[in-house]
């Protein structure tokens, strides 16, 4: 892997819950540069949407690096909405977060947007690359003839750095089922379309997540929850865009009905 770039990531309150973070990565910087994609690409620069909308304000920056621009571009199309890497559906395969990492793939240290509100739930729960491992594999194997699986997070690993001697193998394992649960959850949710009731949809899989920070906080205490997932209490956390969700599974449709017709 050659650099020949650096790549900036970015994160912004999220418009329906300011606690958590959109990211999404450019090839330049401050990314109040430019006004809109059309500036950018006159530029002869790149933004990565990363299931989002184009952003210059409201921002800062979370992480930089050297990159290989051709893998880059390999593994995420750049200034194109509708790239989306192997996160093809939008809150059933991973957020704004795993699309942003695959991006930042192509860099020398292989950085991730770590440092957004909400990461550490959204990787928890989605993985660092998201959930299509197969298709993640695949992908990097066509962009640089080599595999690696994009495998989960090393639950344990991750516990006991943060939680130390707190981290106990019976919160372990029940962290792990309950992750496990609601993995299993979104899975049954994907045998669904959405395209009638996307907004139902959006709130049912807040909702999972909702469930799932309000059980870990019976597993962990409120402590060791905020250290873990370094976030503040809530009685709710809305990682899902319903509008985002909306146009994701309106496109996963038009696709699907493209290949049956073919």
């Amino acid at each position: 892997m050659t650099s020949n770039t650096t790549l900036y990531a970015w994160a912004r309150p999220l418009d329906i819950d300011p606690k958590l973070d959109h990211t999404w990565v450019t090839d330049y910087q401050p990314a109040s540069q430019y006004a809109d994609i059309q500036a950018v690409m006159a530029a002869n620069k790149n933004y990565w949407f990363c299931w989002g909308s184009f952003h210059d304000d409201d921002y800062r920056g979370i992480g930089d690096d050297g990159a290989d621009f051709t893998l880059a571009s390999c593994l995420v199309t750049p200034n194109d909405a509708n790239a989306h890497g192997t996160i093809f559906r939008y809150a059933i395969d991973g957020v704004c977060h795993q699309l942003a990492n695959q991006v930042l793939y192509s860099t020398d240290s292989k950085i991730t947007v770590s440092k957004a509100h909400g990461y550490r739930l959204s990787s928890f729960l989605y993985g660092t690359y998201g959930r299509q491992d197969a298709a993640w594999n695949q992908k990097i194997a066509t962009c640089t003839s080599t595999k690696q699986v994009g495998i989960m997070d090393d639950l344990k690993s991750a516990m006991v750095s943060i939680l130390g001697q707190r981290a106990t193998p019976e919160k372990i394992d029940a962290l792990n089922t309950l992750r496990h649960e609601f993995q299993q959850s979104i899975q049954n949710m994907g045998r669904e379309l959405f395209t009638e009731n996307s907004n139902a949809g959006a709130d049912a899989i807040n909702a999972k997540i909702t469930e799932f920070t309000l059980k870990a906080r019976e597993i962990l205490g409120d402590e060791d929850f905020k250290a873990m997932f370094d976030m503040d209490i809530a009685d709710s956390y809305k990682l899902v865009d319903p509008e985002m969700f909306a146009q994701s599974e309106a496109s996963f449709a038009q696709k699907a009905k493209d290949q049956s017709e073919d």
